[in-house]
């Protein structure tokens, strides 16, 4: 599995580097080309606005790989 955080201001980091959005396709298509069973899980931080998650969705619709979304614990008050 492969996991993807995304950060609170729309940054993207993979294994702890930052990454392009644009990125996201060549990633996407080398992972298929290795190994097409490769599962991506999107992490996201609590403060991500979900209009940030719908920008990044094509990118991984265009996939036959599966994604998962992580949505964050939800806060205690």
């Amino acid at each position: 599995m492969i996991v993807i955080h995304l950060e609170a201001d729309g940054g993207l980091r993979l294994w702890n580097q930052p990454i392009e959005p644009l990125m996201l396709p060549a990633l996407i298509a080398r992972l298929n080309r290795l190994d097409p069973g490769t599962r991506i899980r999107l992490s996201l931080a609590p403060q991500v606005s979900w209009g940030v998650v719908q920008d990044l969705i094509p990118f991984f619709n265009s996939s036959s790989l599966d994604v998962d979304l992580q949505l964050p614990a939800p806060t205690r008050s």
